[in-house]
């Protein structure tokens, strides 16, 4: 795999809940070996990368389109960005997933309290939720 510059590890991985423990464990590796100025977050960090991949894979499944989640995680003058992305394909057939649309006022009390949280963790907080995919970007300062 080809890395661009200032960045420490690039994960492609299908959007399964449960792989997220893979996703936390390999970003905590990766800030501990380039950055220990950070580990006093790092508790923060995987708390908030792990709500990160809740959030697109959950919204891919209420959607009930096929996806992945990509995450990057890339140093860039003095901040840490990690970036959690799913690009939203194909609906899937109906038979394929079980049914896990909450009712509409948990889903949104979710999201907002998910969203709050990972803002608390975090310096900079993004988020876009369309159509065509869902992506976070949490960024610390260094």
């Amino acid at each position: 795999m080809v890395t661009r510059m200032g960045e420490l590890v690039r994960l492609d991985l299908p959007a399964n809940p449960n792989l997220i423990m893979v996703v936390r464990t390999v970003v905590a590796g990766a800030i501990t070996s380039t950055l220990p100025s950070l580990t006093e977050r790092l508790d923060d960090i995987r708390l908030a990368v792990t709500e990160a991949c809740n959030h697109v894979v959950r919204l891919g499944m209420i959607n009930k389109v096929d996806h992945r989640v990509e995450l990057c995680c890339s140093i860039s003058d003095d901040q840490l960005k990690i970036q959690v992305e799913a690009l939203f394909e194909k609906p899937v057939l109906q038979d394929e997933f079980v049914e896990v649309r909450p009712l509409e006022a948990d889903l949104e009390a979710e999201q907002s309290w998910s969203q709050e949280l990972m803002g608390a963790l975090v310096d900079e907080l993004e988020i876009v939720d369309d159509e065509q995919r869902s992506a976070i970007v949490l960024t610390l300062d260094l």
